[in-house]
């Protein structure tokens, strides 16, 4: 049975009575957009995770890393970033193939957090979570 969906009510386009003894089934998509990953946060994630990591990094390995090592790592060992080697020109970059997380929007940054937080937690750093003190 098909019908369409109008002000939240769903119409169908044939009548209900002649299928009285079929199961109906909808699938309902989420397509409304979401507004890009908020400034809190962005701030959450550059002024208190990474320097959690960055500082653990620090006593476990004695390694001083930039935050953008920290968040390349994170890049790729949280959301799954593909590095690879483009050449232009004479000169090699490294390229990851991901969406940055300045293009995720606030659902997928908090994915994002949620998975960094666990992966991290799990190597024995307590990373807080996201709140309104952030």
């Amino acid at each position: 049975m098909k019908g369409i969906i109008r002000n939240g009510l769903i119409f169908p386009s044939e009548s209900l009575v002649e299928h009285e003894s079929q199961q109906i089934t909808f699938s309902i998509l989420d397509l409304k957009e979401r507004p890009s990953r908020s400034i809190k946060q962005n701030s959450y994630y550059y002024g208190v995770v990474i320097p959690i990591i960055h500082n653990h990094i620090i006593e476990t390995e004695g390694i001083d890393y930039a935050t953008d090592e920290i968040h390349a790592f994170n890049l790729v060992k949280i959301a799954g970033a593909k590095p690879s080697i483009i050449s232009i020109g004479d000169e090699e970059i490294i390229h990851f193939k991901i969406k940055r997380t300045s293009s995720m929007n606030t659902k997928e940054f908090s994915n994002f957090i949620e998975l960094l937080i666990a992966y991290w937690g799990e190597r024995g750093l307590d990373i807080p979570e996201p709140n309104t003190n952030h």
